[in-house]
């Protein structure tokens, strides 16, 4: 039996969004470019090299720590996404396995933000439908999930429609047989996402 978080998470945020999405599209670097980013005794790639730390400056692909600061087992999965066009990642994690510190496992995620004014509910569609030609081909021990969600601007207060993507869990499974077969769910999916999406902007 397959499943995975609930259809739902809690709203993410991020420090002036639009700048964010405006540096992305043209190229320009970020006012943090020259930082980068520590990793935790966990392997979390964050500000600052913290256990379970969520701050990490927004960089885009023009940063040169862009790729250094993408933890290795979903940098496949950002590939894929980044080139579809008209997509942007401001969230990544390639999961980590937190029992040594008596700490939940965390799973393999990607947030996404439309960058052109597409159908929403379209874009859903496109990524829901890797959904079952995932789970056909995936190791057992993963699940896909599509997420809708929402990302707070921190500066103006609105909400902007995203997508995350996760690689849950399948219950039945333990923790160790998720994470052996992880990095290779990763690649099938990103696999998946690059022959059935394509750019999205089409």
């Amino acid at each position: 039996m397959r499943e995975g978080i609930p259809a739902f998470r809690a709203v993410n945020a991020l420090d002036n969004t639009q700048s964010f999405v405006s540096r992305w599209i043209t190229g320009q670097r970020s006012p943090e470019y020259e930082l980068s980013v520590q990793q935790s005794e966990a392997g979390n790639l964050n500000s600052g090299g913290v256990l379970m730390g969520m701050f990490a400056p927004a960089l885009t692909p023009s940063d040169p720590h862009f790729w250094p600061s993408i933890e290795p087992g979903v940098q496949p999965l950002v590939q894929a996404i980044i080139a579809m066009k008209a997509l942007a990642t401001y969230t990544s994690c390639e999961g980590h396995d937190y029992r040594p510190f008596r700490q939940v496992p965390s799973e393999l995620h990607v947030g996404i933000i439309p960058l052109l004014p597409l159908p929403f509910s379209t874009l859903v569609r496109r990524f829901q439908g890797v959904v079952p030609l995932f789970t056909d081909s995936a190791p057992q021990p993963t699940t896909m999930r599509v997420i809708p969600g929402a990302l707070r601007d921190q500066t103006s207060g609105k909400l902007d429609k995203v997508i995350d993507v996760y690689l849950c869990k399948s219950i039945g499974y333990s923790w160790n047989e998720y994470f052996d077969v992880r990095d290779r769910a990763a690649l099938i999916a990103s696999e998946i996402l690059a022959s059935t999406i394509g750019e999205v902007s089409e």
